[in-house]
């Protein structure tokens, strides 16, 4: 087996840069989402377009979610600290594609306000 080339070393150094950027970006557009997500979403009463749209964006940032966590999770990946932030953003885009596929009914809304706020009045 022959010793790794300077230009080897550089080349995996640089993979490994494009790497980190890429999810630095990732993560960037993940946080943009979530406020367009809190804005036009869940502070409005969306049209079936905001809905499809929302939908379509979801569908994308949940497969590119899934494959960053493999990538992360890879024992010998570099940059392990990423691991805690994909796992959360999974978890909430998970919790999103639910809620937006398995709504509460009225029912059931009603009664997990009464739960949690057992002091408030109730409708």
């Amino acid at each position: 087996m022959k010793p790794s080339t300077t230009a080897e070393v550089s080349a995996a150094s640089e993979a490994a840069r494009l790497t980190q950027t890429s999810l630095e970006l990732w993560l960037q557009t993940c946080e943009a989402f979530r406020a367009w997500e809190r804005r036009e979403i869940l502070l409005r009463d969306p049209d079936e377009k905001a809905l499809a749209e929302y939908r379509e964006a979801l569908k994308w940032l949940l497969r590119s979610a899934r494959m960053h966590q493999v990538l992360v999770k890879d024992p010998d990946f570099p940059y392990r600290h990423f691991v805690p932030q994909i796992e959360g953003i999974l978890i909430h885009l998970e919790e999103s594609w639910n809620a937006l596929n398995n709504p509460l009914s009225e029912e059931q809304a009603e009664r997990l306000i009464a739960q949690h706020f057992p002091h408030e009045p109730q409708p």
